[in-house]
């Protein structure tokens, strides 16, 4: 991509991220043409105060002074010090009053778009595939949700900047032309000749922005490349050819900035230099050779100044917003992305299982690792299933391939005699309960842990909360207090029993309890599974229980037995 589809593409992105359509975009930028206005208003208003100061003829070759005192006359103003000082003096508080009202506004619509674009990230996030989210860490979904989504709030503030400063420069330049076209023409030459001499300097630090986002991006690319490759990098002992990698794109970021900090401070010394030539060859040319009075001179200079000014910050502002080109183009790119999945999560059909689920001839195991071979199983909805193996036989991981958190590396799974890709579909957890022996506990009350953000519902949270007994864990049941930062203020067993009411409180079609009792007493376990057989008997729900305690199979109708040999199915009698 050149220089100038660079340019589009950022300014095509950044105006996306900035508002929702373009009539909230071109709202703003109305109520800043306003600022532009009123500021123009101030500087015309100071020419009656400089022909009452200097004693100067009122006359002036500027069709905008003449009809401003055109309009001054139809209202009967005398044009006095005090009465043109007190139209400026009100000119500029109205200024300031509509400043402080817009940039308010302006701030707030910021915050309204970043906190959409964050929602939005996150709720994309909460809704990707299994699959989707395991392949990304703590790490990068703070970097993305949190910090980079907050540069982007510099970034949109910058894009409003550099919109109003092209408004304002060409209002100002404007006028100038319309009030007095010789002043105008003189200063334009001398701008231009100024542009001309500083241009090499001024191209050299844009192109120095692009560089530096570049480099910062190798950088990330680097990281990825490197964190991907970890394993053979430890075990090849090439640490040094990574690092190296860093250390070279590292050095390079640190030249683009001592080279573009020299250049900023050559082209600050230049435009002074050329600022201060310029001022002298314009005022004396206009006194001597076009003999303009003091008052015009002036009025034209602060016109020209301002609308120069505004040039400049146009040009400080296209430097950022080069800068921060990989920073929009990555987070436009994720939330694309995202979106995009998430669409195709959407198009996927439902799943009601009522009968069965089949595994015929299935490989299972992580990645490209085989752990159970030719697996051949009939599980039926209604029954209670005790898988049994000795630890890391693989029953987790058959679990997972059955509900569709792990993919299967052979075979085919059939739900009521039809062939799916549960992997692929994420609606099947909408039919999954799922107890581990690890239960993520919340900085929140025991009602608000069990009801997990769900609707709340008095009946169910009841249903729940007396198949494992929790109305007894001391006073977290009335008094709504917290239980803690990761659930410290209770124990291991009463984290387990919470976490089988979670599941309970709207249970599924498929029940998986994954050690669910390791930590709890054998007398409340016998008791919470004594009620889950009562509850299961007569229901068309699927139940696989996993656990090395073979006492518990006596709660279930039949075993699958695990072993080096394969899997086998053994009726409970």
């Amino acid at each position: 991509m050149n220089k100038k589809d660079k340019q589009s593409d950022i300014f095509k992105k950044l105006l996306r991220i900035s508002s929702k359509n373009y009539g909230d975009f071109f709202l703003v930028l109305t109520l800043i043409s306003l600022l532009g206005i009123l500021e123009l208003f101030s500087v015309l208003s100071i020419y009656p105060i400089f022909i009452n100061v200097t004693n100067v003829s009122a006359n002036s070759e500027s069709i905008i002074i003449e009809k401003l005192y055109e309009i001054y006359n139809s209202i009967g103003f005398e044009f006095n010090l005090i009465n043109t000082s007190l139209i400026f003096s009100l000119i500029l508080l109205v200024k300031f009053v509509a400043e402080f009202l817009i940039n308010r506004y302006l701030i707030k619509y910021i915050n309204r778009r970043i906190s959409f674009i964050r929602q939005t990230l996150m709720k994309s996030y909460l809704s990707l595939s299994w699959k989707d989210t395991k392949d990304l860490t703590v790490g990068a979904i703070n970097s993305i949700i949190v910090t980079e989504i907050e540069r982007l709030r510099g970034c949109i503030m910058v894009l409003f900047k550099f919109t109003s400063a092209i408004l304002f420069a060409l209002a100002f330049l404007a006028t100038a032309l319309i009030s007095n076209l010789k002043l105008f023409l003189l200063f334009f030459i001398l701008g231009l000749s100024k542009y001309f001499i500083s241009y090499p300097l001024q191209k050299g630090t844009i192109k120095d922005g692009f560089n530096l986002s570049t480099s910062i991006n190798e950088i990330s690319e680097d990281l990825s490349e490197t964190h991907s490759n970890i394993k053979s990098i430890k075990i090849h002992k090439v640490k040094n050819f990574f690092l190296r990698n860093l250390i070279n794109t590292e050095n390079s970021i640190k030249f683009i900035n001592i080279s573009i900090g020299i250049k900023k401070q050559l082209l600050r010394s230049l435009d002074e230099f050329l600022i201060y030539l310029s001022g002298i060859v314009f005022l004396s040319i206009s006194i001597i050779i076009f003999k303009e009075n003091i008052a015009e001179i002036i009025i034209s200079g602060i016109l020209l100044m301002r609308g120069v000014r505004k040039i400049s910050e146009f040009q400080v502002f296209i430097q950022r917003i080069n800068s921060n080109h990989g920073l929009v183009t990555k987070v436009l790119d994720i939330y694309d992305s995202w979106l995009t999945k998430n669409n195709e999560i959407k198009k996927k059909k439902t799943f009601h299982p009522k009968k069965n689920i089949k595994l015929k001839n299935v490989t299972i195991g992580f990645e490209d690792k085989q752990i159970i071979k030719k697996i051949n199983l009939k599980i039926e909805f209604g029954k209670i299933y005790f898988l049994e193996g000795d630890s890391g036989i693989g029953k987790t991981c058959l679990v997972d391939s059955i509900i569709g958190l792990n993919q299967i590396l052979g075979g085919q799974i059939l739900v009521d005699d039809q062939k799916v890709q549960i992997h692929k579909n994420e609606l099947w957890f909408d039919g999954v309960s799922y107890v581990s022996q690890e239960t993520g506990i919340l900085n929140l009350s025991l009602k608000d842990n069990i009801v997990f953000g769900r609707k709340f519902d008095e009946t169910k949270l009841n249903f729940a909360s007396d198949i494992v007994s929790l109305n007894n864990i001391g006073n977290f049941m009335k008094s709504n207090m917290p239980l803690g930062e990761k659930g410290n203020k209770i124990s291991g067993g009463q984290k387990q029993r919470i976490g089988i009411a979670r599941e309970f409180y709207d249970l599924q079609k498929i029940l998986i309890l994954d050690e669910a009792t390791s930590a709890i007493d054998k007398r409340t376990s016998d008791k919470i599974f004594s009620r889950i057989q009562k509850i299961i008997r007569g229901t068309k729900i699927l139940v696989i229980l996993i656990s090395h305690d073979k006492k518990n199979i006596k709660y279930c109708d039949e075993i699958i037995k695990i072993n080096n040999k394969g899997i086998s199915k053994i009726k409970v009698s």
